[in-house]
């Protein structure tokens, strides 16, 4: 990437990192992943109860999670080697997605449902915070701005590509082709 004309402070500048790249490339697919994965996941709860409350119920203990333990993700990140961490969510939240996989396929109790989902957003509550605790490792100072604006550019693209794709995938087959597709996003 030509970099001699591009100002300081830039999503261009800060794309001009390598690490850095590796890390929006990275949390573009997990982003993308896990929209679609919430489609899906909303998809399979209300095919197999059709009741809203079920949906309800399932959604929010996708998100409450994050809320709870948000903070507690900061300091996880703060406390142990955050690349291990990150590479730990993400084999974890593999495991799980292919159990939810599982679980659909096999028409386990839909219980099962959001408490995986539930799992899963315990598992990657340290990582956005990870993410966010190494970028200034990977820009100089001068490029954080737009480091930052980068990972917010690509979190607003997961919640419009994610559900997109999501849709295609629920056409070509089930929920569960979804949840193995989000648990190939943390490969």
């Amino acid at each position: 990437m030509n970099m001699a004309n591009t100002p300081p402070g830039t999503i261009r500048a800060a794309l001009g990192h390598g690490a850095f790249r590796k890390l929006l490339a990275g949390l573009a697919v997990s982003q993308i992943g896990d929209w679609l994965y919430n489609l899906a996941l909303v998809t399979l709860v209300y095919s197999r109860t059709h009741s809203a409350l079920w949906a309800g119920v399932t959604t929010a203990a996708r998100v409450v999670p994050i809320v709870a333990l948000g903070p507690l993700g900061g300091a996880i990140a703060d406390r142990f080697d955050r690349r291990r961490l990150m590479i730990a969510c993400d084999l974890i939240r593999l495991a799980l997605m292919l159990l939810l996989a599982l679980m659909a396929v096999a028409h386990l109790p839909i219980l099962l449902a959001p408490v995986i989902a539930a799992a899963a957003t315990v598992a990657g509550s340290p990582y956005l915070a990870c993410a966010s605790a190494v970028t200034p490792r990977l820009v100089p100072d001068q490029d954080l701005p737009g480091a930052n604006a980068a990972r917010s550019a690509v979190g607003a693209i997961g919640i419009i590509a994610g559900p997109a794709l999501g849709g295609v995938l629920l056409l070509l087959g089930s929920p569960a082709l979804a949840f193995v597709v989000n648990a190939a996003t943390f490969g």
